[in-house]
């Protein structure tokens, strides 16, 4: 008798499992779209560490006071931190020095991510508003339509990384993507505590600052000028 109670009771424990995957598999999302009209030329290719430098400073004193762009992920201030930095060792790097270049160069690729990261920001929070796109620094491109919508993220991954509070996504990438959005709940069948984290241009992020000992469910969607892919399906992690 004792069995057959251990029995139903481990039954009763597998549907209820089954039954908390099928909700979280069919969750309705209602992400605000994000429709872009116009596509942000970047032309960061072959580009020398003193044009990365010009770039910053043109964005950051654009995107001071600018009431299109209050704010920005990520921020003036750590654009111009970035900026500094990089203009520091373009100066130690003048003299040949090689491992002050080989620290000047990655300085300028960690500048060119931040500057992806921005233009990621800056098409949607303008909506593809060319206006507003021009009034951040950015140049615009209208000749690069994408054929399709983006397909639906497959694959997604999280795992804690090495540091407290972090957890590190990962997913297959797709096609006819411009950029991905992260978004995270810790209520996951309330459709209302979905709240977008970030973007990313890579098919990866490491979302950072979280509460320990919570578990924070993900889901990311791909997007582009003709709108939102659909989103992934739900995954989890705790930190």
């Amino acid at each position: 008798m004792k069995n057959k109670s251990k029995g139903s009771a481990r039954k009763t424990m597998r549907i209820r499992n089954r039954d908390r995957v099928n909700r979280l598999r069919h969750i309705s999302f209602c992400f605000e779209p994000l429709f872009i009209l116009v596509l942000i030329k970047l032309d960061l290719d072959s580009k020398t560490p003193v044009v990365i430098k010009e770039r910053l400073e043109r964005y950051i004193s654009m995107l001071t006071g600018n009431p299109n762009f209050p704010t920005t992920s990520p921020s003036t201030a750590q654009l111009t931190t970035a900026h500094d930095e990089l203009a520091d060792l373009i100066l130690s790097a003048s003299n040949g020095d090689r491992i002050q270049i080989e620290l000047r160069d990655i300085k300028q690729k960690e500048c060119e991510d931040l500057i992806r990261n921005l233009s990621y920001d800056i098409q949607y929070q303008s909506s593809g508003d060319a206006e507003k796109i021009h009034s951040a620094g950015f140049e615009t491109r209208s000749d690069r339509t994408p054929s399709a919508l983006p397909g639906q993220l497959l694959n997604l991954r999280v795992s804690p990384t090495k540091y407290n509070g972090e957890l590190l996504l990962r997913w297959k990438a797709v096609k006819n993507k411009l950029a991905y959005v992260i978004a995270a709940s810790e209520t996951p069948t309330d459709d209302s505590s979905w709240k977008i984290v970030n973007k990313s241009g890579k098919a990866g992020f490491t979302v950072k600052d979280l509460k320990q000992g919570t578990t924070y469910y993900f889901r990311v969607f791909a997007f582009n000028s003709l709108g939102d892919g659909p989103p992934s399906e739900v995954a989890d992690g705790h930190c």
